[in-house]
């Protein structure tokens, strides 16, 4: 549990929320270096409406997809550790991170990155965020941070054994969720997104719009990404740095 207080622009006060971080450890030569999964846990509750009738704001896609996302991916991965699966190669070690008040201006993955990073970012060799991932419509899963390392286009397509549509983004935002603060200190990332809706942000996003069949193909796809990157010999290289960034 890693505690912070923050100042949110939005609420112009200074905040009190957590991180939920946990660690597979890797093995061998690479063991000292680190891939961070992330997703945010928080969401907006009351934010918004006019009375507390009807409310509040349900965050089932927004951000309970992310959160159940990582929690999964952390379960089946340390399971597959656990029974042998990576042999005796070396590989690189896991964080899993649950970020508090994103909602409030990213809070939680800012301050780990610039107040108290579990791990040394310069270790840190990737990330992966997952925001909204339980609405997969039209078969198509978004991935953003292409243009943060020449790798991601090759390696999400060689991963995608759920034949998934993907559609692979060269332009990043660069202040709507968890990845940002990653990209500025010079952490490549690849994010996972199934696209925005009508319920966004609204009480409509509730667990029985959740597609969960979506949700375990993307799973897939993450997870043999991930494999992939504990294992690669050499880091990704960043090659696109944060826009502005120097």
């Amino acid at each position: 549990i890693q505690p912070f207080q923050a100042y949110s622009m939005r609420l112009d006060s200074v905040l009190d929320s957590r991180n939920v971080l946990a660690a597979v450890t890797g093995a061998g030569d690479l063991a000292q270096e680190w891939v961070v999964i992330g997703a945010h846990y928080d969401h907006i509750g009351y934010r918004g409406l006019t009375t507390e009738e009807g409310g509040p704001n349900n965050g089932a896609d927004d951000n309970g997809s992310g959160t159940v996302m990582v929690l999964e991916m952390a379960r089946a991965f340390k399971a597959y550790v656990d029974a042998g699966g990576m042999g005796a190669h070396s590989r690189r070690s896991v964080l899993f991170a649950a970020f508090g008040a994103e909602e409030q201006g990213l809070l939680g993955s800012c301050s780990y990155v610039h107040g108290a990073p579990a791990v040394p970012l310069d270790q840190t060799r990737a990330m992966m965020n997952f925001d909204m991932v339980g609405r997969l419509r039209e078969n198509t899963l978004i991935i953003s941070g292409n243009e943060t390392s020449s790798l991601w286009q090759s390696m999400v397509t060689n991963s995608n054994q759920s034949a998934l549509s993907l559609a692979i983004s060269e332009s990043s935002c660069t202040g709507c969720t968890d990845h940002v603060c990653f990209w500025q200190a010079g952490v490549p990332f690849m994010g996972f997104f199934t696209g925005h809706h009508d319920e966004y942000h609204r009480p409509g996003d509730d667990v029985e719009l959740i597609n969960f069949p979506g949700m375990v193909r993307i799973g897939d796809l993450a997870l043999r990404v991930l494999n992939r990157l504990v294992l690669m010999p050499e880091p990704p290289p960043l090659t696109g740095v944060y826009p502005g960034a120097s």
